[in-house]
């Protein structure tokens, strides 16, 4: 199953070509169950690829990205003779996992918690409404790929983007990073994880829409952990 193919692990393919033809050597002439976005971008030879776009059917889960990843599964659960009321009954009843996308309404504030660790994750996940404000956690330093997700952030036109440590306490070193890419829009650093929940709170209560994501999934499920205490406490 193949969901997407952005640029990341970039240390080992080098380049997207490479990553491309990497993706093609290794499907093959295997049964393969591919998002529709990428029909033309590979060059496959194969009556075994069956492409997905959304789902229909009844789902827990919100986003427009949801739907994408329902239908992956859907067909491939159909591939393998799965009854289709178990299927349709399945993801009516599925409600993710930890450190995947989450939402939330907290005094009026909706927000969007979940590990978008590459541009493309973090594009689709910020096209699903306009975020106000957006948070998102640092990747490695030497990741210097995932930056893009920072772009994506900015071309969302947000009033606030708050970087916080990710996968590396490198806050400083990506903070005059993404303010070479725009410095129109106010960009707030936050270099002690313990400070973050915090700000948060503040900005739930001043704002209709965040989204929280980035890299470090462990920060982000531990975000998701407090907001749901802080749920319960409000």
């Amino acid at each position: 199953v193949l969901t997407n193919i952005e640029e990341d692990h970039m240390d080992v393919h080098k380049t997207m070509d490479n990553f491309y033809h990497e993706i093609e050597t290794f499907i093959g002439n295997k049964t393969a169950v591919i998002n529709e976005e990428y029909k033309n971008l590979l060059l496959l030879n194969n009556k075994n690829i069956k492409y997905y776009k959304k789902y229909h059917g009844s789902l827990s889960l919100d986003g427009e990205f949801n739907r994408f990843n329902a239908c992956a599964a859907y067909i491939t659960c159909k591939l393998l003779n799965t009854d289709l009321n178990l299927i349709e009954k399945s993801l009516n009843n599925f409600n993710g996992v930890q450190g995947r996308s989450k939402y939330y309404i907290i005094n009026n504030c909706e927000l969007l918690v979940g590990k978008t660790d590459n541009a493309h994750a973090t594009k689709v996940a910020l096209n699903d409404k306009y975020f106000e404000v957006i948070f998102l956690g640092t990747p490695r330093e030497n990741e210097t790929w995932r930056l893009n997700l920072f772009k994506e952030a900015i071309d969302a036109k947000p009033k606030t983007i708050i970087i916080f440590p990710g996968l590396s306490n490198n806050v400083n070193n990506v903070y005059k990073k993404v303010l070479n890419i725009d410095n129109n829009i106010n960009i707030i650093k936050v270099n002690e994880f313990n400070n973050l929940f915090d700000l948060i709170k503040k900005m739930i209560n001043s704002s209709k829409t965040i989204f929280i994501g980035g890299n470090g999934q462990d920060n982000i499920i531990k975000i998701q952990k407090m907001l749901d205490n802080y749920t319960d406490e409000v």
